[in-house]
């Protein structure tokens, strides 16, 4: 399916290798660009018990990531919460279970949701939310659309950033002749940040061709962030996951391929 096609995958390098192997499998060149890696944030043992207790008596538990997971201290889990539990996906409830395989989850959100539309859900109401404790397990300097949304309806809120995207010293102006050189090229960028990134780290002489290259994105949200960005050739896959990437792709091959 993408014979001939170079897929720049901007994921931190330990999620690319999956979508790099399907990418493989559909006879395409993966071209793995990590712009950004990340990190766990270093949390002392006073925080951490801080935080347990906090968890213990939480009325919602927020997990925004599978990265929330997997980079949280194993401490915080080491208890069943009473919490309602949401999570951003079916993803970051996998992980979750695996470390808390009894614990049960109050809501996963449906591929291709966002903030808005979670908060939307009836048990974030505002008659449900006057003084209950809300805890939001995410990393650093993402979006604080729950924090301010569940505060303004009356909740307490409790931060706990146990990861941070740090960027990669990465000169793409020594790369980009040869991208430019493939016969089609397209990128894959799985969140607002990345998308942010490959913009303004691109060299000025080469913005033309970067925002005339088909774009996968995976929220209607980041599809805006690009239009507004001026990328031409936007596809929005169903999920971040490589079967909704796949079938994204599959849309823009048929859309760009010659018919032969």
């Amino acid at each position: 399916m993408l014979q001939g096609w170079q897929v720049g995958i901007l994921r931190p390098p330990h999620q690319a290798h999956t979508l790099a192997d399907m990418v493989h499998q559909l006879q395409g060149e993966p071209i793995l660009i990590p712009l950004y890696d990340i990190e766990p944030i270093k949390i002392d043992d006073e925080t951490i018990s801080h935080w347990s207790a906090i968890i213990a008596n939480a009325d919602f538990i927020i997990v925004s990531s599978k990265n929330a997971v997997l980079y949280a201290p194993k401490q915080l889990f080491n208890q069943q919460s009473k919490a309602f539990i949401v999570t951003m996906g079916e993803s970051t409830t996998q992980a979750l279970l695996e470390v808390q395989q009894n614990q049960e989850i109050g809501y996963t959100a449906p591929a291709g949701s966002t903030s808005e539309s979670v908060l939307s859900e009836p048990f974030f109401n505002t008659s449900m939310m006057h003084e209950k404790r809300v805890v939001l397990l995410a990393g650093e300097g993402g979006r604080t659309v729950f924090s301010e949304v569940l505060h303004a309806r009356g909740a307490l809120i409790t931060w706990m950033k146990v990861y941070r995207m740090r960027q990669n010293i990465f000169d793409l102006s020594k790369y980009f002749l040869n991208w430019q050189n493939a016969t089609h090229f397209c990128f894959v960028a799985t969140s607002s940040r990345i998308l942010e990134g490959i913009f303004k780290m691109t060299p000025a002489r080469d913005m033309a061709w970067l925002i005339t290259r088909p774009l996968i994105v995976v929220s209607d949200r980041a599809q805006l962030q690009a239009k507004e960005m001026g990328f031409k050739q936007i596809f929005i896959a169903p999920s971040p996951h490589s079967d909704g990437i796949e079938s994204a792709l599959q849309k823009m091959v048929a859309v760009y391929t010659p018919a032969a």
